[in-house]
């Protein structure tokens, strides 16, 4: 009896869930079916008027310089344990220090991560992937070798293979899509989850339920469920889509001073122009859209959302609709003024969040920002008691700053090398103990840079002095914290050990 009453009681959500599920597929390919109609329209105009321009494009035979350039890091390639493909990945920096593994989008390869390879290399193994079917990793031919399962069991392998049982995981588009699953998967292989321009898998179904008409918005996620007519499209007038995907005025990149030239954007049609490429890429899109109904999981990692304001591909309002699906400590910054390839637009604000996030200088909560996030405000927070005892021990020297071009005041330390305010990364390795105390030097050094004027500090050989600042370096020190920082500190004394009180 208790069975049947069960049933009866699960029947009306059992309907309701089948109801949106159809919903959900109306929706999917009826702007699937406006967005072909506009799509044939336009081939059919531009053939009849050039013909020869419409239906031609041309296979790339060599890789453009770009990526062969060894200052990015090195190529590499590895065996997934349960696919037997071999995927091809560029690593920079110490392979011993933390995993910070980067998942690109569509229509992008590792390229798209060349200004974080290069960036977070001095503290993290850094490692751009490139994904099953794209760039230079093997490319099955098949639907069902894109499922959902079978991609995250790549990135299980990748992390395996690279020597490491976790990493920072960091995605973008589609890639972010993968990274979100995984976190939700294997929540024990992901030390903190960095997502940019991708929804949580559940906001996305409920952003286009509450909404339908913002899915046209999104109508090339729709169009690629579509067999053939999306590859030819995007083929034509070799690659034209393509370009206009990531340069275009509406939905490229805005800033002006990191557009893609035209060798940068060969980077790209170099692989897609290969045959099959970009079935091999468009299936992810096939597996995917079909794997978001009802995956209201939450994610338990500490996790950071950036997001281009100015995103036109991606369905409006999925930044802030992200948090509820988000258990953990999480943080949502939207960038002003910047496209959806946001890790290529706005670089320099992105490399610096992901700093502030990693090394614990931002306020992670459930909550969200908007606009630049700003680092003298995160270490003003401190008071002057962490401020003083942060500092350990510090030496302070005469250099010229590598950040503002000046002669100034440096902070140097016997265990530390600080290149930035932000300062060294925190090692997982390390005891509690010394990754809070690690965390405490880099807020009181960033804090005294920003109250001194200052975004930077040199990088200095690692200073082996142990103790306070010598007599003849004290009016330094002051010099450098600055008139705010002096009517805070210029009280302190040191002790015998070598710690401010």
């Amino acid at each position: 009896m208790s069975r049947y009453l069960m049933h009866l009681l699960l029947f009306p959500t059992r309907v309701s869930l089948c109801f949106l599920s159809l919903l959900y597929w109306i929706v999917v390919y009826g702007t699937a079916a406006i967005t072909a109609c506009l799509v044939l329209i336009r081939i059919i105009w531009n053939g009849f008027w050039d013909p020869y321009g419409t239906f031609h494009w041309t296979v790339r035979q060599q890789p453009p310089a770009c990526l062969r350039d060894p200052a990015l890091g090195k190529h590499a390639y590895l065996y997934g344990r349960s696919s037997g493909l071999r995927f091809h990945y560029v690593t920079k920096g110490d392979h011993r220090k933390p995993l910070m593994l980067f998942l690109h989008g569509f229509p992008e390869n590792w390229y798209s991560w060349r200004y974080q390879l290069v960036e977070f290399s001095r503290c993290y193994h850094t490692v751009a992937l490139d994904l099953r079917g794209c760039g230079n990793s093997e490319a099955p031919s098949q639907l069902e070798d894109y499922s959902l399962e079978k991609l995250l069991y790549d990135i299980r392998d990748t992390i395996d293979e690279l020597g490491h049982t976790s990493c920072i995981l960091v995605g973008h588009d589609w890639g972010g899509m993968l990274a979100w699953h995984f976190a939700l998967e294997r929540p024990d292989m992901v030390q903190r989850l960095v997502i940019m321009n991708a929804p949580h898998p559940a906001s996305w179904l409920d952003a286009v339920l509450r909404r339908p008409s913002q899915l046209l918005r999104s109508g090339h996620a729709c169009f690629f469920q579509l067999p053939f007519l999306p590859e030819i499209a995007l083929s034509l007038e070799d690659f034209k889509l393509v370009r206009s995907m990531l340069c275009g005025g509406r939905v490229g990149i805005r800033n002006r001073a990191r557009r893609l030239t035209e060798a940068q954007l060969e980077g790209y049609l170099y692989h897609l122009s290969h045959p099959g490429a970009l079935t091999a890429s468009l299936n992810y899109y096939r597996s995917l859209l079909s794997n978001t109904l009802y995956k209201h999981q939450d994610v338990a990692v500490t996790s950071m959302l950036i997001w281009g304001e100015e995103d036109n591909i991606l369905v409006e309002g999925m930044s802030g609709g992200t948090r509820p699906y988000v258990r953990g400590p999480v943080v949502v910054h939207t960038i002003p003024d910047c496209s959806h390839w946001v890790q290529q637009d706005q670089p320099e604000v992105v490399n610096n969040l992901l700093w502030d996030f990693l090394l614990d200088r931002d306020s992670i909560s459930n909550h969200t920002t908007h606009g630049l996030f700003s680092n003298a405000s995160a270490s003003g927070a401190l008071n002057v008691q962490l401020l003083t005892k942060s500092i350990l021990s510090g030496k302070v020297q005469s250099g010229r700053c590598d950040s503002c071009e000046k002669e100034a005041n440096l902070i140097t330390g016997p265990e530390w090398d600080f290149s930035r305010p932000r300062g060294d990364v925190i090692n997982p390795s390390q005891s509690e103990t010394r990754n809070l105390s690690q965390s405490f030097r880099t807020r009181a050094v960033s804090h005294i840079a920003a109250e001194g004027g200052c975004r930077g500090v040199s990088r200095r050989r690692k200073n082996t002095h142990v103790g306070p600042p010598e007599p003849n370096q004290q009016k330094h020190f002051w010099d450098f914290v600055g008139a705010a920082g002096k009517s805070r500190l210029r009280d302190t004394s040191w002790t015998s050990d070598g710690l401010p009180p």
